[in-house]
């Protein structure tokens, strides 16, 4: 279970740190692209359980291991576009 969630968490990490480099100047408002990040990163990661496993095995894993995570980010990035559009202003 403990190697199960170090997975997810490596695994959330990678994609909305990467996803949120990769729509920087795509997407200039950070609030926005946190919500965009948050959905696009969730819908790769069903898919990829989703076809490594059946449906409610896929979603179990999403709502115990990986969905928590990417509320944290989802999380952490609000509250830093909130303090950035603060220090902007």
């Amino acid at each position: 279970m403990i190697s199960s969630l170090l997975g997810a968490f490596i695994n959330v990490t990678l994609l909305t740190r990467g996803a949120h480099w990769l729509l920087k100047k795509k997407i200039r408002s950070d609030k926005y692209r946190a919500f965009v990040v948050f959905g696009a990163v969730t819908l790769i990661d069903f898919a990829v359980w989703s076809i490594n496993k059946d449906l409610p095995s896929a979603i179990h894993t999403m709502l115990f291991y990986y969905i928590p995570f990417l509320i944290l980010w989802l999380l952490t990035d609000i509250l830093r576009a909130r303090r950035n559009k603060a220090i902007i202003q």
